[in-house]
């Protein structure tokens, strides 16, 4: 009895040493999130400033359909959406296809000429 209490009382140390260390992880990788937060808010101010007054630029990032909070840009989160809902149907459109082309490959496959 007394060996089993020992083996439990280890396997919590180490459960309380495990989560420890995944709170210290949890905690570094939050930081290192937050600084690249910051990075790249810093990076897409810049590139705001640079769009105002490029319009090359501003139909670079237009053709990209990057996304920024700058008013001026045509796009917004509506548009986005709209957007994602035709990708979305597309998608679905090729998993079928894809789906029928695979019975199709093993119906020749299981069925030689």
């Amino acid at each position: 009895m007394i060996d089993n209490e020992v083996t439990h009382k280890e396997k919590e140390r180490e459960l309380i040493e495990r989560a420890e260390e995944i709170k210290v992880k949890l905690e570094r990788t939050e930081n290192m999130f937050q600084n690249k937060e910051k990075k790249w808010g810093e990076l897409e101010r810049i590139i705001v400033n640079y769009a105002r007054k490029d319009q090359d630029l501003r139909n670079k990032l237009s053709e990209i359909k990057y996304i920024c909070d700058d008013p001026s840009s045509k796009r917004r989160i509506t548009t986005v959406v709209e957007e994602n809902h035709v990708l979305k149907s597309q998608i679905d459109e090729l998993e079928k296809e894809i789906t029928e082309l695979k019975v199709q490959v093993t119906y020749a496959k299981s069925n030689p000429t």
